[in-house]
């Protein structure tokens, strides 16, 4: 049986905060790329410490899911973000 683990991750509120992009508009720094909101790089490093300690794949379970698997796949390569990316969550949208 196999018994892989699994993160389903949303960002907003989680990957994105609030506070970091209140600091990126004060800072006068870009709060975003092609991809959408600038995550937080010290809520980041908390997902490495997750992806290290459990070796888990992610399944992105949030509404930038509508941008697709394999955009959500360049995203995480392009930003150099922990683990691995493996599937998107259905939307309700799915199942009509």
């Amino acid at each position: 049986m196999n018994h892989s683990k699994i993160i389903f991750l949303d960002f907003d509120g989680v990957l994105n905060t609030e506070h970091h992009q209140r600091q990126l508009l004060y800072e006068r720094k870009a709060w975003q790329d092609k991809y959408g909101t600038c995550f937080d790089p010290e809520a980041v490093k908390q997902l490495q410490t997750i992806v290290d300690m459990t070796h888990a794949d992610i399944v992105i379970e949030s509404s930038w899911k509508y941008l697709g698997l394999e955009a959500m796949q360049d995203m995480w390569k392009d930003r150099q973000l922990p683990g691995k990316v493996k599937k998107i969550t259905r939307s309700k949208l799915d199942f009509d």
